[in-house]
């Protein structure tokens, strides 16, 4: 990565290995209904990680209720 100073190649590397949960909270919540359409179209496998393809829902298991409880419980925390 030629040209980059060291805050620029963490900033680059922090968005390289961002998961689909962040990626879609930073990028696309805030999209207009038919650009998230389209992104979803055009990139079908975007959190297929999370999926969970059990006859039951295991939520101590599930990453994607996991990752809710974490941000709850971030939001949670009083400013210290």
């Amino acid at each position: 990565m030629p040209d980059m100073n060291l805050e620029q190649k963490k900033r680059f590397w922090r968005f390289v290995f961002m998961d689909d949960l962040e990626f879609f909270e930073k990028f696309i919540v805030d999209l207009p209904e038919d650009a998230q359409i389209r992104f979803f179209e055009e990139t079908p496998d975007f959190l297929c990680g999370y999926l969970n393809m059990k006859d039951k829902a295991d939520l101590e298991n599930d990453e994607i209720y996991q990752n809710i409880l974490k941000k709850i419980r971030q939001l949670k925390k009083p400013d210290q």
